[in-house]
């Protein structure tokens, strides 16, 4: 599957490369890491065998440079206001198989502070991992967990295509531009919208359509 791992501002480097060697072990080999610490050696001799993936992880700067993916999937405790579908870990495998000629990626926050408002907002579910209420897992425990899932279950590729985030954030912004003159986007509205279009996995042709739709209203 090309399931990439995306860790976002992850402070600690030994925590980088338990994830790693946790990615390694199961199999998932495509790490990004968002405005990280210092990759220090201590990341290397955390890594063990899953330096290569150390090696070539991709480093970014922003959330915008998510744009290919076409499924993105948060992992927080946070999510009852966010109106996303909410996954078990043990449930997402048969689910993101589906998904495997996809560009698919599962987000982890920060150690201390989880996912950023900003992530949760481009993701399409979120993902959970059980656990006795008031507790939560080390980093690299929780990507090892996610990545077991994802090894055990079978790929049986569909074949829908979604758009991209990068299509999604400019039929919105497109949608902010449009209703400019009148009072109908208000903040929370454009919020609300953007979480219908991230949950309903639209594909291209869907969301031309929305295109059409929203256009041929206003005429």
């Amino acid at each position: 599957m090309p399931i990439t791992i995306v860790l976002e501002h992850t402070s600690h480097p030994g925590n980088i490369g338990a994830c790693a060697r946790a990615m390694h072990t199961m199999g998932i080999e495509h790490l990004t890491l968002l405005n990280p610490c210092e990759i220090t050696e201590e990341a290397y001799v955390r890594a063990r065998s899953g330096k290569a993936i150390l090696e070539q992880a991709t480093i970014i700067s922003s959330a915008k440079e998510l744009g290919h993916y076409h499924a993105i999937y948060g992992t927080t405790s946070r999510h009852r206001s966010l109106h996303l579908p909410v996954y078990s870990s043990r449930a997402i495998g048969p689910m993101i198989g589906q998904e495997a000629h996809l560009n698919v990626a599962i987000l982890f926050g920060n150690e201390t502070n989880g996912l950023s408002n900003e992530l949760l907002h481009l993701c399409q579910a979120i993902i959970e991992i059980p656990a006795t209420k008031g507790n939560s897992l080390n980093l690299s425990h929780a990507v090892q967990i996610i990545c077991y899932e994802l090894s055990q279950t079978p790929v049986q590729t569909s074949e829908d295509v979604y758009a991209t985030l990068s299509d999604r954030l400019k039929f919105l912004a497109w949608l902010e531009q449009y209703h400019q003159d009148t009072d109908f986007l208000l903040p929370h509205t454009l919020t609300r919208i953007q979480n219908i279009t991230n949950k309903a996995k639209l594909t291209p042709e869907e969301l031309r359509l929305l295109y059409s739709l929203v256009s041929a209203s206003k005429s």
